[in-house]
């Protein structure tokens, strides 16, 4: 994100989008779901960037939440 790899970016919301409800992640889905489109509609990562934060930001939480338990 960090460099710019609009193409690696999209690919791994992507893959994020469609893997996540497997286990049982919904909210990490729908933050996926919203950076690929917001990414694929610009193409730009510096505008979609908050779509992203919001993302890491997420799994994040639910990361600490697994290890605290």
């Amino acid at each position: 994100m960090m460099r710019g790899d609009t193409a690696t970016c999209r690919r791994v919301a992507f893959q994020i989008r469609g893997s996540a409800p497997m286990f049982g992640f919904d909210q990490i889905a729908e933050a996926a779901n919203t950076a690929y489109t917001s990414i694929s509609a610009s193409g730009d990562i510096a505008e979609c960037m908050k779509t992203f934060q919001d993302l890491l930001s997420i799994c994040g939480r639910i990361r600490a939440r697994r290890d605290a338990a």
